[in-house]
């Protein structure tokens, strides 16, 4: 009892070892491109993992030397109950051998006795996702390049249906397999413990193979999308690792050369997580005469994507046979949309606009800005139509000036910050982050987006990836 003890805390200690060695590695990794003040709190967050670290490994030390001390003490009692078993009643059955039976309960046997059969039930479920996943890797392409979008809502609500599906298969099979992992790990630590024969080199490759697993399953399971079995292989593995080392401390001869020629579990697990994050395809925006271009090459100017439904306006710059050999032929102006019309030649269009007084504006900012015939384009669902006509369709919706918004995020969790400068590089790029503490509470603002459309889209993406509570705002003009 007292050994078993002494294992359970063992185990502990390993683990909190881990956690504040990735806590460490992470806090030192973050003081490259930290300012002043996070420079200061990483440095004393180091200085107390640091101590941290120190006291837990004094506290594995005196366990481990408690537990060497308990081995030594029964090792000449469990040699003297192993020789009363003999090779001639020995099992390759690890489990039918009274080594096991001697120790364990009815219960305990069953369930070692259908290990096998969960295993093999969790291979076939993992190699039924992985059609599915194809699939979803298929609509991921279609999602890169689409240029509709009806397209992109469509796909994405495919998507989410895969995904459901895959995951419904992995909480089947994930809880059958964590439930016998779990079991047989507790029992085969108690097990190897008892054997008499162990010897500390068999104990140190356990040892190290269980922390592999341990970190595994940080980095192997933070963007999967079959999460629970994202180990399942390294963990299959590890109690056949397990199994040899207790059969050979426990003289099991025949066992031991029955689990030899038993192959390793290798089955791909590695189905990362595929973001289908909602976008607004159709750009939205002022003319902007210092405007920073994303790209060098006239060829990389982003076609012009319209929306399905609605009123949409542009202003034609150049009408041509051929593209522009450079980009200053939009005087440093954008941003730049292109349409390829029907008789081949290249449309170029700057601005998006959501009302014919925005669009009008817009125009008259290129006259004055150099640009000899800025010519107003209409759509209405996605086709080209008069202004008259587009004007009219727009009087139906109501209307909201050159209104724009903010998206707020309220969190009393600091590390969110570097989540959401992710993502504003990634999804909302130029936009600027304000930070303020209200009590306990820092409150994020990203501004400013043309659309509440716009806004919204990009609180969806903070809401899924970083779980806080956001809000999105309008901006008030100061009078």
């Amino acid at each position: 009892g007292e050994l078993t003890q002494l294992l359970n805390k063992q185990k502990i200690l390993l683990k909190t070892q881990d956690s504040i060695q990735m806590l460490l590695t992470s806090s030192r990794s973050k003081l490259e491109n930290a300012n002043e003040e996070l420079i200061t709190k990483l440095s004393a967050n180091i200085v107390r993992f640091e101590g941290e670290l120190f006291d837990i490994k004094s506290q594995i030390s005196r366990v481990n030397s408690d537990i060497s001390f308990i081995e030594e003490q029964n090792a000449q009692k469990s040699l003297d109950n192993n020789e009363k078993q003999t090779a001639n009643n020995q099992s390759a059955v690890l489990y039918e051998n009274s080594f096991f039976k001697e120790f364990l309960s009815k219960r305990d046997i069953e369930i070692l006795a259908n290990a096998p059969n969960v295993e093999k039930q969790t291979i076939q479920a993992i190699n039924s996702i992985k059609p599915l996943y194809d699939k979803l890797m298929e609509l991921k392409e279609r999602y890169d390049f689409s240029m509709s979008q009806s397209e992109v809502d469509n796909i994405i609500e495919q998507a989410k249906e895969i995904k459901a599906e895959i995951l419904e298969i992995e909480n089947e099979a994930s809880k059958h397999w964590l439930h016998t992992y779990n079991y047989l790990y507790d029992t085969y630590l108690v097990m190897l413990d008892r054997a008499p024969n162990t010897d500390r080199t068999t104990l140190e490759a356990i040892e190290s193979e269980g922390s592999d697993v341990r970190r595994a399953e940080t980095f192997m399971q933070k963007n999967s999308l079959i999460p629970n079995l994202a180990i399942f292989a390294l963990q299959a593995n590890y109690l056949l690792s397990y199994e040899k080392a207790i059969a050979k401390a426990a003289n099991l001869t025949k066992a031991y050369n029955k689990l030899s020629t038993k192959s390793p579990v290798n089955i791909n697990t590695d189905y990362k997580d595929l973001d289908f994050l909602p976008k607004i395809l159709t750009l939205y925006g002022d003319i902007d005469f210092k405007y920073s271009y994303p790209y060098n090459e006239v060829s990389e100017i982003p076609e012009m994507i319209l929306p399905q439904t609605g009123v949409y306006y542009t202003i034609q710059v150049a009408l041509m046979a051929a593209p522009p050999k450079d980009l200053d032929l939009f005087k440093g102006a954008g941003p730049v949309q292109l349409q390829k019309i029907i008789d081949g030649r290249y449309r170029y269009c700057l601005g998006g606009f959501k009302t014919y007084e925005q669009a009008i504006k817009g125009v008259t900012a290129l006259q004055k800005g150099g640009f000899k015939a800025p010519t107003l384009i209409c759509y209405l669902d996605g086709s080209v139509t008069t202004s008259a006509k587009a004007k009219a369709a727009q009087n139906t919706i109501p209307d909201q000036g050159d209104a724009k918004y903010k998206v707020v995020i309220t969190t009393n969790d600091t590390s969110v910050s570097e989540g959401l400068r992710q993502s504003v590089d990634m999804h909302a790029k130029g936009k600027n982050i304000v930070r303020i503490s209200e009590g306990a509470n820092f409150i994020f603002t990203v501004s400013t987006f043309n659309s509440s459309e716009e806004a919204q889209v990009f609180a969806q993406i903070i809401r899924d990836k970083i779980g806080a509570n956001v809000s999105i705002e309008r901006i008030e003009e100061e009078k």
